[in-house]
């Protein structure tokens, strides 16, 4: 749950705000400066793609495991 809400609430709009940044230089260079330059927003809009790729190769180990929640799909077969 920890996971989902970081995901949810911090990463995506994270992930999105920087990228709107990034997106028009020439327009919103005054944010960019007044937030500590362009490479310190490359550097967590590099850092937010990071952590949600981990966070899917994470989610999908855990889920390959079973570990993440739930009970297998599967039943035995009666013999």
């Amino acid at each position: 749950k920890f996971l989902f809400f970081g995901m949810m609430f911090v990463l995506i709009p994270g992930q999105i705000l920087t990228g709107i940044l990034l997106y028009d230089l020439y327009r919103t260079m005054p944010i960019i400066e007044k937030l500590g330059g362009l490479r310190v927003i490359d550097g967590l809009h590099l850092t937010f793609a990071y952590l949600l790729m981990s966070a899917i190769v994470i989610h999908t180990y855990f889920h390959t495991l079973k570990k993440y929640g739930g009970k297998p799909n599967f039943q035995r077969d009666p013999e």
